[in-house]
């Protein structure tokens, strides 16, 4: 009996191994877990680089949004420097996060070959295991199928026939341990192929895991290199945006200095030859102060020798006899003819101007600082306005015209000088009598000469835009002493 339990336990082991393969399932928990906390501290490290790289992406958000606001701000105004170096700033700090981004994405796709390579690594370890327990457990099969073979041949299926068929007592207890000792074998024998099986279906559900993360891994791992081309490509792109950017405003940097280092040339120059301006107006207003005190001093002569002749002539008339009484004397009024530069010239003291263009009130730039054409200060008053180019300019007091020029045919908007006229390209200076002048520039054309006389309210000139002009419009100064004074403290409108 205890023999046939024996057969009967071989042929159900030697069918549940033929069978095997396809009858396969364990508890996963009791598998091998091969890089457990490996694959944990490599799942932690990805994250931390993905929470860094979400992190960029949300500075880059808004770093769009600040560079988008400079591009609004610079459409608005060309000239808006802090626009420019705001947007630059943005530009170079979102091309530094895409950088950071770009190894973040490396280090994660290294992380990720590194653990694909460790388990393709124990993939091939689990694999030639199992190859090696299945061949044992297959060679121990074949034992089994030899050992139960020759127990069908020998026919000796009970113990009954051993027994009987024994010679002596002794060798009754001889087969006896000698059937206990092969059992105790077949016994051990089947315990170890079912210790082998239970760790081979260990193995295979290990390689099992092994291969769903192992996929799992690959498909992250093309999304990283997908999105690794992606952002390369994006970075590319914005890097050749942000480098042309960075270029252009370099230039324009470079030209504003340029130009700046050219406009303060023209002012220098500009500076100089108002100076010289300024001389030949203190020489002209000396001149017309010269000729106005020889004239007081030739009139102060004339007065005296006047009243020396009336007193003369009354001690002759003392000595003439008195009955001969002399007829009233008739005194005729002696003139002095002054040059033609000065005839009819009144002395101004200062009081209310004419407006120098009628009918034109706007004021486009006042006398006082000002910084956008780099001069630091303007000296006069700038009448402009729709319609203004053309336009009479009159004289605002009664002089006489001590400066002209007539020769700028540059009149047309520019922002730089066209070298006529110290600047003021097309102008006139007026003296009122020798403390004050007026100037008027930018004259399209002017029709007064130096020397002639003007009346307060005559027409000098024509607006125009010659010289240091971005527009048409009169620049109109006033004078004391030499000193550039705010003109608005002396015309009325």
């Amino acid at each position: 009996m205890k023999k046939n339990k024996l057969l009967i336990s071989l042929v159900c082991l030697t069918a549940a191994v033929q069978i095997f393969p396809y009858t396969l399932h364990t508890d996963a928990s009791k598998q091998t877990d091969y890089s457990s906390v490996s694959q944990e501290s490599i799942e932690n490290a990805i994250d931390d680089l993905q929470d860094a790289k979400n992190n960029n992406n949300d500075k880059i958000d808004e770093l769009q949004k600040e560079i988008e606001k400079s591009q609004e701000l610079m459409k608005k105004s060309q000239d808006n420097e802090e626009a420019k170096i705001s947007y630059q700033k943005a530009l170079e700090e979102k091309m530094n996060l895409q950088q950071e981004n770009i190894l973040y994405i490396e280090k994660q796709i290294s992380t990720l070959e590194s653990d694909i390579d460790e388990h393709i690594s124990n993939i091939s370890i689990l694999e030639n295991q199992i190859s090696e327990k299945q061949t044992d457990i297959d060679i121990g099969i074949e034992d089994f199928k030899s050992r139960l073979r020759a127990m069908y041949i020998s026919g000796n299926t009970s113990y009954a026939s051993i027994l009987t068929g024994s010679t002596s007592f002794y060798d009754l207890l001889s087969r006896i341990e000698l059937i206990k000792r092969v059992s105790e074998r077949d016994n051990e024998t089947i315990d170890n192929l079912q210790q082998q099986l239970s760790s081979l279906n260990e193995d295979k559900a290990t390689l099992e895991n092994e291969n769903t993360v192992l996929n799992s891994q690959m498909d992250e791992l093309n999304e990283r290199k997908s999105e690794y081309s992606a952002t390369l490509e994006s970075l590319s792109s914005n890097y050749q945006e942000t480098q042309d950017e960075i270029n252009r405003i370099a230039l324009e940097q470079q030209q504003l200095q340029l130009q700046q280092s050219e406009k303060s040339e023209q002012l220098k120059t500009m500076e100089e030859e108002q100076q010289k301006i300024q001389d030949e107006i203190i020489k002209a207003q000396a001149e017309i102060k010269r000729i106005q005190k020889e004239k007081e001093e030739e009139e102060k002569r004339r007065k005296q020798e006047e009243e020396e002749r009336k007193r003369q002539e009354a001690l002759a008339s003392v000595t003439t006899a008195p009955s001969e009484p002399s007829s009233p004397s008739v005194t005729t009024a002696v003139t002095t003819e002054s040059p033609s530069y000065n005839n009819n010239n009144t002395i101004y003291s200062g009081g209310s101007m004419t407006w120098p263009v009628p009918g034109h009130y706007i004021i486009t730039d006042y006398y006082g600082k000002r910084t956008w054409d780099g001069s630091g200060f303007h000296y006069g008053l700038d009448l402009g306005g729709g319609n203004i180019g053309g336009s009479s300019i009159v004289a605002a007091e009664s002089g006489t015209v001590i400066l002209a020029v007539n020769y700028c045919t540059h009149n047309y908007a520019k922002y730089s000088s066209c070298g006529c006229g110290g600047g003021f390209g097309n102008y006139v200076v007026i003296d009122h009598g020798g403390t004050y002048a007026t100037l008027y520039g930018h004259c399209e054309s002017i029709n007064v000469s130096v020397g002639d006389y003007v009346t307060k309210g005559q027409t000098i000139g024509k607006v125009g835009t010659t010289g240091y002009s971005t527009g048409y419009h009169l620049h109109f100064e006033v004078r004391k002493n030499g000193e550039r004074v705010n003109p608005l403290d002396y015309l009325s409108y």
